[in-house]
C-alpha cells in the first residue's frame, strides 16, 4: 500500500519480522468509513483495519476459516458490504473507540448478512458459471447485480436479516437483451444508468419504464471500452471509460467521446481502479504501469493543436484565425474549419489570401494577391486589400490603400489595426525620409492620410516593430512597441513618446511595449505588457507607472497579451502559462499545462476577447480558449494540510524504531517533548493538494519564538536552531494552487525540557545551598565581629586597668621625687617624667577610647569631641561652637577610622589653641550624601601657608586624611584666621 502527500510515497509493504505490518502485499481495494477508519483488502489474507495512529495493520475476522479473499468492498453509512470467498456479505460498522478497546490481534464485525447462508439462492449467481459483471448499492438498501443478460435485485426487510430475490431481464431495462457490464443509480430517485455492450439506457425501476436510451454505434469500440473495466460516473451524463490503450469521456446526451489519456510507454494499459479527488484529479491505477493523472479541469480549456498568427472576430461571432496552414473560419465547439469568404464573393483573380484584422462594426480585412497585376518588372505580384462584411454578405476591393511600392514583398509593413471611424491603419518603414509612418485609410472617401512618428532611422529610439495598439475614448491613438509607448493626439496630430528612465521607479519598466489594454472601470488607467519585465498599470494623467513582475507572482516576465473579462480580472499570457490577475486583491491565478494548457509558451499579437465573452491566446503548441466565468466558478476549495515527517539534526525520527521521541505517526501527535540536547528539528508539512507542488505556498509561525508569520514560499519545511527550554507551538498555513488558503492552521505543541542545570529542582537545591552558605558566611563573620570586639574590651579594659594604673603610679611617684629632692637636677628629671606618664595616661585614653567598640557609633564620637574642645578652650577663655548633623548619630565607623579623625580634630584644634590666639573656635559636622564633612575656623591671627612649611602636626594630619580616603583643605591668611575643610565618605 502507497501513501502520496503530494510529495513523496510512503510505501506499506509485508514484512516478515513485524507481526502488524501488511501481510498481502495483493490488494485489491481500499476504502473509508465516515470515521475515517482505512480498510484494506487484500487478495490471499482477508481484510485488515489500518491504525493510522501507529501505522499498523490490525486483521478483521470474517467468519471464514479459511484464508479470506476480498475481492472488493463497499461502505453505506455504518454497513461495509465486501465479496469475500465468493460469498456476499454485510458486516455492521462499530465506532472508532470500539476499535482502539478490541483485542490487539484481531477485530470481530457482527454479521448482518451472508448471500450463501440465505434460503433458495439464485444457483451458482456468483460462481464461475453464473457470470456477473457489477454489485451495486441502492438508496433503499437493495442490491443490484448484473448479470449476462438479466439484473438480480435483493430486497431487504428492516433489520438486513431477511432477503427477497428479484430477477429482471435486460430487455425490460431496454438493453435488447445484451450482457450488462455496469450501472449505477442517478441522482433522480428510483433511477439508475444502465451500460451494455452496445447501448446505455437510463431506467426507473419503480415504474419500469425506460426514460432515455443511447446506442453507442460504434461496436469494436464500445466493446473495448465497456468489458472488463468499470466506468466513472462524475454525474447523470458524465461517464469515464478506461480500455487497453486509453481513458474516455462519453457524455451520454451528446455521443462525443474524448480522449484523456494516451498510451502508456509500455505499450498497453489496463485501468483497474480510479479515483476522481476533491482537485478534479483523475487517478488510474493500471495493471503493472503504475498510476496515470489526469487534470479533469482541463475540459475547461477548448484547445487546438496548430499554430496560429492571429485572431479576428466579424459581426455575425465568425472567428477568424491565422493558421500556420492557412486562414479559416474556426469553431472553437466542434473545432471545424472553413473559408473565410463564401466562394460567391471570392473573384478568381485573387489569391494567398489573409486575415489583417477587424474593426468595430465587425468587418474583416483580408490582404490577398492579384495573380494578373504584377509589377513594372513582372516578377512579383500586386497585393490587394479587400473588406469582408459577413452580415451583408459584401466583399470591398481596396486597390489604392497599399502604397505603391508594396507588393508581394512587404516586410515594411509593421502593423495594421483599424480605428472607430471604420478606418484602416498601416504603420510602415521606409527607406527615406520619414522612415516611420502611419497611414491612415478611409473606405468612404478612399483618401490616405500620412502621419510621421518621431523617429529616425538607425537610431535608439527607431521603430522596428509595433505591438500593441489601442484607441481611448478621444480618439487618441496609443502604440505599443520595441523603442516606447507612442502616443498621437487626434486634436493636435502630434506625437508624444513615453520611455523607460532608470532614474525614475515610476517610469515604464521596459520599452518594449507587446500589448495595451484598457483598465475595465476607469477610462485614465492603461494595462502594458512587456517583453522580460513584467507589465505596468499606466496612469494617463500623471504618466506614472506601477510594476508587476514574477516577484508579485506573475509566473513570467514576458507578458505577450492582456485581456479583461467582465469580472474585474486581467487574463495575460506568457513563457509560462496563463496569468488571471485579480485588479481589486491584487492577486493571481496561474494555469499551466497541469492545468489542460496545451502548452505554456505563447506568442504575440495572438490574442482575442470575443463578443460572446470567450477568450483566445494563441501559442507554440496551439490555440487555448476559454470561458473566464467558468474557469473562476472552479476555484478549489481550502485543501487539508498535514504534519509528514520530523528529523533531529537532520535524521528523520521514526516511532517504530525510536519511540523516546515518537509514539505514534507525526501526522497523529499533537505534542511532542524534546531532552535540552535535541533543540535543532524539522518539521515536514503537506497540503493535500496533489499536483503542482511548485504552486502551493505555506506560512507557518512559531507561537513562543515567532512575532509574525513567517512567508515559506514553496517550501514545506521548517528548521529551528536552538531554542530555549520552553514550550512552542507550530501553527502553519497552506495555500493550493487557486491561491486559497486553509481555513484554520495546523498545529503541534513542542516542549522542550530544560537541562539539569536549569531544572527547577537544581535551582531550589542552587538556592538552598546558597542561603546556607551565605547564612554560613554571615555567622562566620558575627563570629569573627564578637570575637574582634570581645577582643578589642579586652585591650581596652588592660590598657585603661593595667598600664593605665602603672603610668598612673609612676606620675605619682615622680611627683613625690620632686617635691623631696633638694637636687635641681634630680627635680627637673621627676618632672619630665611626671609629664611624660600625664601625656601618657591622654595618650592612652584616646587609644582605648578608640579601641572600645562601644564607641563606634557616630554620637559618641560627636560627645568625645565636644567635651574635649570644652576642656581645652574654656580654662583659656575662648569661645566654642560646635555644630553637629543629627543624621550622624546612627552612622557607625570603624575603629581606625574614627581614630584617624579625632585625632586630626585634636591636632587642628590644640594648633589653634597654642598658635591662633583666637578668641572664637567655629566646629561643624554635616553629611552630604554618603561623605562626611569636617570644618573647623577661628578668628586668630592667621599664618602665610606658603611661608609656614610643613611641621610635623599638618604631616600627621595629612597621613591620617589618606588613611581615610577623604581629602583635606586649610585656609589661612595673615590676621584673617584659619580655616581647615576635611571630607571623607562614610
Amino acid at each position: 500500500m502507497n501513501q502520496y502527500n503530494g510529495y513523496s510515497m510512503k510505501v506499506y509493504q509485508s514484512n516478515p519480522y513485524d507481526k502488524y505490518a501488511l501481510p498481502d502485499n495483493d490488494i485489491s481495494s481500499i476504502t473509508e468509513d465516515d470515521e475515517g477508519n482505512l480498510w484494506v483488502g487484500t487478495v490471499n489474507k482477508g481484510l485488515f483495519l489500518f491504525d493510522k495512529k501507529q501505522e499498523r495493520f490490525i486483521p478483521v475476522s470474517l467468519g471464514q476459516r479459511v484464508v479470506n479473499a476480498v475481492a472488493w468492498m463497499h461502505i453505506k453509512n455504518d454497513k461495509m458490504l465486501v465479496f469475500v470467498n465468493n460469498d456476499l456479505k454485510i458486516f455492521r460498522l462499530l465506532n472508532r473507540t470500539a476499535y482502539m478497546n478490541a483485542a490487539k490481534d484481531s477485530i470481530r464485525l457482527p454479521l448482518l448478512f451472508s448471500y450463501n447462508q440465505c434460503p433458495n439462492p439464485v444457483e451458482n449467481f456468483l460462481g464461475e458459471k453464473g457470470r456477473w459483471f457489477d454489485v451495486r448499492w441502492m438508496q433503499d438498501m437493495s442490491l443490484w447485480l448484473s448479470m449476462k443478460d438479466t439484473m438480480l435485485i435483493l430486497h431487504p426487510d428492516q433489520q438486513l436479516t431477511h432477503w427477497t430475490p428479484e430477477v429482471r431481464d435486460s430487455k425490460e431495462m431496454g438493453m435488447g437483451g445484451e450482457e450488462l457490464f455496469h450501472f449505477m443509480s442517478l441522482s433522480q430517485k428510483n433511477q439508475v444508468i444502465l451500460i451494455g455492450l452496445h447501448s446505455l439506457s437510463v431506467y426507473d425501476w419503480s415504474t419500469r419504464k425506460i426514460i432515455f436510451f443511447q446506442p453507442f454505434g460504434n461496436e469494436s469500440i464500445t466493446k473495448d471500452i465497456f468489458f472488463p473495466n468499470r466506468p466513472i460516473f462524475l454525474n447523470d451524463t458524465t461517464i469515464f471509460f478506461c480500455t487497453n490503450h486509453s481513458w474516455y469521456r462519453f457524455n451520454a446526451k451528446t455521443q462525443v467521446f474524448t480522449s484523456l489519456v494516451g498510451k502508456s510507454d509500455r505499450g498497453g494499459f489496463s485501468g483497474i481502479s480510479h479515483l476522481l479527488d476533491r482537485d478534479g484529479i483523475l487517478w488510474v491505477g493500471s495493471s503493472g504501469s503504475g498510476v496515470y493523472k489526469t487534470n479533469l479541469r482541463a475540459l475547461q480549456f477548448t484547445t487546438d493543436p496548430e499554430d496560429c498568427y492571429g485572431f479576428a472576430e466579424g459581426n455575425l461571432n465568425p472567428l477568424f484565425i491565422r493558421f500556420k496552414s492557412g486562414v479559416a473560419l474556426f469553431d472553437p465547439n466542434h473545432k471545424k474549419r472553413m473559408p473565410i469568404v463564401p466562394d460567391k464573393l471570392w473573384n478568381k483573380d485573387w489569391i494567398w489570401p489573409d486575415i489583417w484584422c477587424a474593426d468595430p462594426q465587425g468587418s474583416v480585412w483580408i490582404r490577398a494577391a492579384s495573380k494578373s497585376r504584377k509589377s513594372p518588372d513582372g516578377k512579383v505580384l500586386k497585393l490587394l486589400l479587400l473588406c469582408y462584411d459577413p452580415a451583408k454578405q459584401t466583399n470591398t476591393e481596396y486597390t489604392d490603400f497599399y502604397d505603391p511600392q508594396i507588393y508581394v514583398r512587404f516586410e515594411s509593413l509593421i502593423k495594421t489595426f483599424t480605428n472607430s471611424k471604420h478606418q484602416f491603419c498601416q504603420v510602415y518603414q521606409f527607406a527615406d525620409p520619414p522612415y516611420f509612418r502611419l497611414i491612415v485609410c478611409d473606405p468612404q472617401s478612399k483618401q490616405k492620410k500620412m502621419y510621421a512618428l518621431p523617429v529616425t532611422k538607425n537610431s535608439n529610439n527607431a521603430v522596428s516593430r509595433v505591438f500593441g495598439h489601442y484607441e481611448d475614448e478621444k480618439g487618441n491613438l496609443w502604440l505599443g512597441t520595441d523603442a516606447g509607448l507612442f502616443y498621437f493626439d487626434a486634436v493636435s496630430e502630434q506625437w508624444i513618446v513615453q520611455k523607460r528612465n532608470p532614474k525614475d521607479s515610476l517610469s515604464l519598466s521596459s520599452d518594449k511595449i507587446l500589448t495595451i489594454c484598457p483598465d475595465p472601470q476607469h477610462a485614465d488607467l492603461l494595462w502594458l505588457g512587456t517583453n522580460g519585465s513584467g507589465f505596468d498599470r499606466f496612469d494617463i494623467t500623471t504618466r506614472h507607472c506601477k510594476h508587476y513582475s514574477h516577484r508579485d507572482g506573475l509566473p513570467n516576465n514576458v507578458v505577450y497579451g492582456i485581456l479583461s473579462d467582465d469580472f474585474g480580472n486581467l487574463w495575460m499570457s506568457t513563457n509560462q502559462g496563463i496569468s488571471c490577475f485579480n485588479i481589486k486583491s491584487q492577486s493571481f491565478r496561474n494555469y499551466t499545462t497541469e492545468d489542460g494548457l496545451p502548452g505554456n509558451e505563447y506568442n504575440s499579437n495572438q490574442f482575442l476577447k470575443a463578443r460572446n465573452g470567450m477568450m483566445y491566446f494563441g501559442g507554440v503548441d496551439g490555440i487555448t480558449c476559454f470561458y473566464p466565468k467558468t474557469l473562476l466558478s472552479h476555484i478549489l476549495p481550502p485543501n487539508e494540510l498535514v504534519f509528514t515527517g520530523f528529523s533531529i539534526y537532520n535524521k528523520p525520527v521514526d516511532f517504530k524504531t525510536d519511540s523516546s521521541i515518537l509514539t505514534q505517526s507525526i501526522a497523529q501527535t499533537e505534542v511532542i517533548t524534546l531532552p535540552a540536547d535535541k533543540n535543532m528539528f524539522t518539521f515536514e508539512f503537506a497540503l493535500l493538494q496533489y499536483s503542482q507542488a511548485d504552486r502551493k505556498q505555506y506560512q507557518y509561525f512559531l507561537e513562543g519564538f515567532d512575532k509574525n508569520w513567517i512567508d515559506n514560499g514553496a517550501r514545506n519545511t521548517a528548521t529551528f536552531t536552538n531554542l530555549d527550554p520552553g514550550e512552542y507551538t507550530l501553527h502553519v498555513k497552506g495555500c493550493n494552487s487557486d491561491g486559497v488558503w486553509t481555513k484554520e492552521s495546523k498545529s503541534i505543541v513542542i516542549i522542550i525540557k530544560a537541562p539539569w542545570h536549569r531544572t527547577w529542582w537544581f535551582k531550589s537545591l542552587l538556592v538552598l545551598f546558597i542561603g546556607g552558605a551565605t547564612y554560613a558566611l554571615y555567622r562566620y563573620r558575627l563570629y569573627q565581629s564578637l570575637k574582634v570586639i570581645s577582643m578589642r574590651n579586652i585591650i581596652a579594659s588592660d590598657l585603661h586597668d593595667e598600664i593605665g594604673s602603672t603610668i598612673s603610679s609612676i606620675s605619682v611617684y615622680s611627683d613625690i621625687i620632686e617635691s623631696q629632692v633638694k637636687d635641681k637636677e634630680l627635680q627637673h628629671i621627676a618632672e619630665r617624667i611626671s609629664n611624660s606618664s600625664r601625656n601618657i595616661l591622654v595618650v592612652m585614653s584616646d587609644i582605648v577610647w578608640s579601641i572600645n567598640p562601644k564607641n563606634d557609633r557616630f554620637d559618641n564620637v560627636i560627645l568625645r569631641m565636644k567635651s574635649f574642645a570644652l576642656e581645652v578652650l574654656e580654662i583659656q577663655n575662648k569661645k566654642l561652637h560646635f555644630d553637629a548633623d543629627i543624621k550622624l548619630n546612627d552612622i557607625k565607623m570603624q575603629m581606625n577610622d574614627r581614630k584617624n579623625f579625632y585625632l586630626i580634630f585634636k591636632e587642628a584644634l590644640n594648633n589653634a589653641v597654642k598658635y591662633a590666639h583666637a578668641g572664637n573656635v567655629w566646629i561643624s559636622i554635616t553629611l552630604i550624601k554618603n561623605e562626611l564633612l569636617f570644618v573647623m575656623k577661628d578668628d586668630g591671627i592667621g599664618f602665610d601657608i606658603k611661608e609656614s612649611g610643613e611641621g610635623n602636626g599638618l604631616l600627621n594630619m595629612q597621613r591620617r586624611t589618606k588613611d581615610l580616603r577623604g581629602n583635606i583643605e586649610i585656609l589661612s591668611a595673615q590676621n584673617q584666621g584659619t580655616e581647615i575643610r576635611l571630607h571623607f565618605p562614610v
